[in-house]
């Protein structure tokens, strides 16, 4: 696993990862989509000084889905270690304010999103750790209309993402104990959606099937939880269709995670 903690483990753990695989499928609509039989989007790019105007037909249709995200095996999992020492493992969830940012994001603002996944860290010393993080998130962001108003036509992306972060806190001790993170994450895109129309079938929208991002916050640890704001920014373009305006990826968020393994 890229979840870089888990240094060594024995061949039950192997056995009880591998029969987690499940996969889930079912149909599924994207919520907030225009009415009618074929409704029209305006996609209005600030490319520079120069605007381009994008129309987008949406068709309304149901489909089904079908995505896997490998995180309970890891939580059923048993102890793991390294060298002697239990590496901890946590869930982590939180709500996220996306939106576009970049040259080309003149007609984009935030929307409401959400992640979750499991976490660990391992200890480098009394103030410090390596900490990594497997996350399903959701990014995107709304589309503005004419009249400057927020639409309810939005961009809706859903990543499977690993963060790697340094970490520094204050030595063991008392109730509440501050964090402060920083490194970067790695993504791929597993689905992006414009309404109810599949990113790929709009010409003008050059995706990127993968996504780099940093990321930076901070946390206060206590009885088992923490409480946490982080910000990410991407390094890499969602979409480049247009040299110099690219659009990026921007999420903050407001994080808790609770301990279910270890110290």
């Amino acid at each position: 696993m890229v979840f870089g903690r888990f240094m060594a483990f024995d061949a039950p753990w192997n056995a009880e990862w591998a029969s987690g695989y499940r996969t889930c499928a079912g149909d599924g609509v994207v919520k907030g989509a225009l009415t009618g039989e074929a409704a029209v989007g305006r996609l209005k790019h600030s490319r520079g000084a120069a605007s381009v105007n994008r129309e987008i037909v949406m068709k309304s249709a149901s489909g089904s889905w079908c995505s896997a995200l490998i995180l309970g095996s890891l939580l059923g999992a048993v102890p793991v270690q390294v060298g002697s020492a239990q590496l901890p493992i946590d869930v982590i969830g939180g709500i996220q304010r996306t939106n576009f940012i970049g040259g080309g994001s003149g007609d984009f603002t935030w929307r409401t999103a959400y992640m979750f996944g499991v976490m660990s860290d391992l200890s480098l010393g009394e103030t410090a750790s390596l900490r990594s993080e497997v996350q399903f998130s959701t990014k995107g962001s709304a589309l503005r209309t004419e009249l400057g108003e927020v639409s309810q036509t939005a961009f809706r992306l859903w990543y499977l993402q690993i963060p790697v972060l340094g970490q520094l806190h204050t030595a063991p001790g008392g109730s509440l104990r501050p964090h402060m993170f920083a490194g970067v994450s790695l993504g791929v895109l597993l689905r992006c959606r414009l309404a109810e129309q599949a990113c790929g079938d709009i010409a003008e929208f050059s995706r990127n099937r993968f996504e780099l991002g940093l990321v930076m916050g901070s946390e206060v640890e206590g009885w088992g939880g923490a409480l946490g704001v982080r910000y990410e920014v991407g390094l890499r373009p969602v979409d480049a269709s247009v040299d110099g305006n690219a659009i990026y990826n921007g999420a903050l968020s407001v994080t808790f995670r609770y301990r279910v393994w270890g110290r």
